[in-house]
């Protein structure tokens, strides 16, 4: 009844599904504040067990509930892991803002000593900020990324995480650098069998070679990048997709017709 008088008076507005929030964040949340903190973690972690299980809210909207209730309820470890899960899945649908701030949040609730996932949130971070222009916050993600990379002795990890700063690099006209870190993620991947990073490191040398004014070299390692990537299949979209826009360009100022 109460529930009822609080809708008929505006404050909440009754959903779809029969159920209520609040008409205004800004009331919600000072209506949370103004609990007691035990009391105020009792509810985030009631409404944390309710979306656990809740079939009737689609998973987009029931997972970011959960990790925002897990994380308020001090379930760090299971907010940290769902954040990271809401990173993976917004990058992949090219939602960087959405990404960058999950990936945020899990960084947040990480323990220090997690090197595995720390390493992920912060590289996923990283790949994210560059692509939305915060491209000095990206460097320290990078930055970051491999020092945790190479506590873990993961070359492969290590060579992925200079790829992306190269990219980020060139973004920056730092043409110079950005082909060291290829040539750095080279080496790091002469031990790795990744077919993916392999099309990405022939992608970084097409890329530097056009920078210094070679077209018809780079026309060359861009159509060998492009078919690498293209026998690889999904895992390498990405690359081969960003070869032929190049391969485009390029061969169009070298005078190729195809």
């Amino acid at each position: 009844m109460a529930t009822r008088r609080l809708a008929g008076l505006g404050l909440l507005v009754t959903t779809r599904a029969g159920g209520f929030r609040f008409r205004h964040a800004l009331v919600r949340d000072a209506v949370a504040n103004s609990l007691p903190a035990p009391q105020r973690q009792g509810v985030h972690r009631a409404a944390a067990r309710f979306y656990r299980t809740a079939q009737t809210v689609p998973d987009v909207r029931r997972l970011p509930l959960l990790a925002r209730h897990a994380a308020e309820a001090g379930l760090k470890e299971e907010a940290a892991s769902l954040y990271l899960q809401l990173a993976e899945q917004a990058r992949t649908r090219h939602a960087y803002l959405d990404a960058e701030r999950s990936y945020s949040c899990a960084l947040e609730f990480l323990p220090e000593d997690d090197s595995a996932k720390r390493v992920l949130a912060q590289h996923g971070r990283g790949s994210t900020r560059y692509r939305i222009g915060r491209y000095e916050d990206a460097f320290s993600d990078f930055a970051a990324a491999r020092r945790l990379a190479q506590r873990l002795g993961d070359p492969q990890r290590e060579a992925d995480i200079l790829l992306d700063a190269s990219t980020a690099l060139d973004w920056t006209a730092d043409f110079a650098r950005s082909r060291e870190l290829v040539d750095e993620a080279e080496v790091l991947a002469a031990t790795a069998s990744s077919d993916v990073l392999r099309a990405r490191i022939v992608l970084g040398k097409a890329r530097a070679l056009f920078r210094e004014g070679r077209r018809a070299e780079a026309c060359a390692t861009l159509e060998h990048a492009a078919a690498l990537a293209e026998s690889i299949g999904d895992d390498s979209y990405e690359t081969l997709i960003i070869s032929l826009v190049l391969l485009v360009f390029v061969a169009t100022g070298a005078g190729k017709s195809r």
